[in-house]
């Protein structure tokens, strides 16, 4: 028990204690009044015996009065001479005592209400008095109050610009490092596969390919859902063909849909626009993730792909037969790292990446993906992407040069030794000849001792990072050499860091061998073309406008359509006439270096096309730009146009023939 509980109890046996003595003194005054009377006659006796219990009352309260009354009746009994004249007095005694009793209480209420409300004026002056306090201070407080807010939220600003740099910075490094050794793991397989393999051995590298090929997806999406969930998720907006990607999506799934014993579907409900604007890879990689999905959780029966156009928005059901979503999962599939099945319960394994990603993907592009309907029966899950008509046709993917890659000589700058002989190899399947280099120095050294046609340069290198290398190598090398950049790094501003470094293209790892080829094929001029020493402006008339055999190359492999032929050619003649543009300003302020860049560009895509004498005056104008010959650069242009206008006239005349 507590010092405070016992002060209060012996403070309340004290006043009880004090009552009780009170009314027993009241006791004795009242009795003494009835047997000791001060005045004549028997009124005065009662009125000091009633004054007696009255002030015993007052100031003694319910023990007291009690202890009093309790005597008073004790003596009455004992001295009355009628019961009735007892009870009468008894009775008039308890009416006293009570009536004292309640008004003393009473006048105790009312002092302490006045007690109270004295305090409370007392305390309402003193707020006012700090009111008054506060309110001239309010202006100082409430500025002091905002100046530290702002500091705290520019701190928390700060925290949360610097969380979000570490965690960019975090998956760029996790995507490089994962990237790296699966290049030269998915690149090994892929060269295993073409020497000859026992079946089992055949069947072992099969299982590597798929695994390695799992763990790249699995880094690719959690690239791809960081760069959206930051905002840097570039979309593209170029005429498709919708019905081609639904088929591409499902002949693709086809092949593991048969193992599984599945029937893979499209339905077209409503005729397509012959193409449509939007991001076909993307769109081609939401439905992917879709029926990846289904196939995933359908063990008999079909999956469906279904698409209709309304004239404004494309909508896309793909629909399995598949044992549903569970009911405690349906409200969460569309979060990151969630699965509609725990690992242990279904073999088809992920990240739980591939709809968070197509959701997000599908809300960028202004549509949605929903889960229409689920139930043991099967699932439908629907995407709605509002796509704009086009009347262009849409130009397939494939490269503009048909005849095989021209070999060249290729500087490989790479610190991995795996990586490097991957790249030996490759390059060397390629019929080209390869030279190492581990660092930047060891570059820039084989640059000023050797020529070469092209450098594939890795970014990061031990000593000297390949930007600097490849800025280094542009200011004193003479001639001009496309370098690609080779890095595990595939963020969104990746490549433009590249490009602003002074790098011609980028190469993201890891690489197929036909990726690699395109990209000699893009690259790599044919040596009988490079001579541009003799492509003096005299002997451009010797060229042929339009080379017949390439012309007729390119409509072969187009399976003789006119569209896709015409739409090659027309890309060809914008990189033409911006290659102008630029000349005309280069003229007039001498800037020559993205003026080179765009004449190489040039200068490969008029081989593609059999654009023979562009290619001439092409390849002469790099040589004048890199010489720094500016005097020689409006004869050029002048020569650039009129080779552009025979060339328009025949590709027309051409064109005409075959639509005829």
């Amino acid at each position: 028990m507590s010092a405070l509980a016992r002060f209060r109890r012996t403070s309340r046996a004290q006043r009880r204690r004090l009552q009780a003595v009170i009314g027993l003194l009241g006791a004795l005054l009242a009795i003494g009044t009835r047997w000791a009377p001060l005045a004549a006659g028997s009124a005065a006796n009662v009125s000091l015996e009633g004054s007696a219990v009255a002030v015993t009352g007052l100031i003694a309260g319910w023990l007291g009065s009690a202890v009093l009354l309790l005597l008073l009746t004790l003596v009455t009994l004992a001295s009355a001479g009628t019961l009735g004249a007892a009870l009468l007095s008894l009775g008039r005694d308890v009416v006293v005592g009570i009536c004292s009793v309640l008004l003393g209480k009473g006048a105790r209420y009312v002092i302490v209400a006045m007690h109270e409300r004295n305090g409370l004026r007392r305390r309402l002056a003193r707020h006012q008095q700090r009111i008054l306090s506060i309110r001239s201070h309010a202006k100082a407080e409430a500025a002091r109050a905002v100046s530290g807010y702002e500091a705290e939220l520019r701190g928390a600003r700060r925290l949360v610009e610097s969380a979000q740099r570490s965690s960019g910075h975090f998956v760029a490094m996790m995507s490089h490092e994962i990237r790296t050794p699966l290049h030269g793991l998915m690149a090994t397989i892929d060269m295993l596969r073409d020497e000859p393999l026992s079946a089992e051995g055949r069947h072992r590298v099969a299982i590597a390919r798929a695994c390695a090929r799992t763990l790249l997806n699995i880094a690719n999406d959690i690239l791809d859902l960081s760069r959206i969930e930051a905002g840097s998720f570039p979309l593209e907006r170029k005429p498709f063909d919708l019905e081609r990607v639904l088929r591409e999506v499902v002949e693709e799934a086809r092949a593991r849909a048969q193992s599984l014993g599945l029937d893979l579907r499209v339905i077209i409900e409503t005729p397509l626009p012959r193409s449509l604007i939007g991001d076909p890879a993307r769109i081609k990689q939401i439905l992917t993730n879709l029926v990846s999905n289904a196939l995933k959780f359908t063990n008999a029966g079909l999956i469906t792909v279904q698409a209709w156009y309304d004239g404004a928005q494309c909508t896309i059901d793909v629909i399995d037969t598949g044992e549903g979503v569970p009911r405690g999962k349906q409200a969460v599939i569309f979060e990151p790292f969630v699965q509609a099945q725990s690992m242990g319960a279904h073999p088809g394994g992920g990240a739980g990446l591939g709809l968070p990603i197509s959701r997000r993907l599908s809300e960028a592009m202004g549509g949605g993906l929903v889960l229409l309907r689920t139930s043991p029966d099967g699932s439908t899950f629907r995407v709605t992407l509002p796509l704009e008509a086009s009347a262009e046709e849409a130009l397939e993917d494939q490269s503009q040069r048909i005849l095989k890659n021209p070999p060249g000589r290729i500087l490989v700058v790479e610190d991995h030794p795996a990586n490097q002989y991957v790249a030996k190899s490759l390059l060397e399947s390629l019929d080209c000849t390869v030279t190492l280099a581990r660092t930047g120095v060891e570059a820039l050294e084989a640059l000023s001792k050797q020529t070469f046609d092209l450098v594939l340069m890795d970014c990061q290198l031990p000593d000297m990072d390949g930007y600097e290398t490849t800025r280094r190598m542009r200011t004193f090398l003479h001639r001009y050499i496309p370098v690609i950049a080779i890095t595990a790094n595939a963020m969104g501003d990746d490549k433009q860091r590249c490009l602003d470094a002074g790098m011609d293209d980028f190469l993201s790892k890891p690489f197929t061998r036909s990726t690699l080829c395109d990209l000699l094929c893009k690259w790599l001029v044919p040596a009988a073309q490079t001579q541009s020493e003799s492509a003096t402006p005299e002997r451009i008339a010797d060229q042929p406008v339009l080379a017949g055999v390439v012309f007729e190359e390119l409509w072969e492999s187009l399976q003789w359509r006119i569209g896709p032929l015409r739409k090659i050619y027309e890309s060809f003649l914008a990189v033409a006439r911006e290659t102008l543009d630029m000349l005309n300003c280069a003229t007039a302020t001498g800037d020559g270096t993205v003026l080179a860049r765009r004449l190489h560009t040039l200068l490969g895509s008029a081989g593609m096309v059999g654009a023979r004498q562009v290619e001439m005056v092409a390849a002469w104008l790099q040589e004048v730009v890199k010489a720094d010959r500016r005097a020689d650069l409006e004869a050029g242009r002048v020569l650039l146009a009129s080779a552009l206008r025979r060339f328009e006239t025949e590709l027309e005349r051409r064109l005409d023939s075959l639509a005829r």
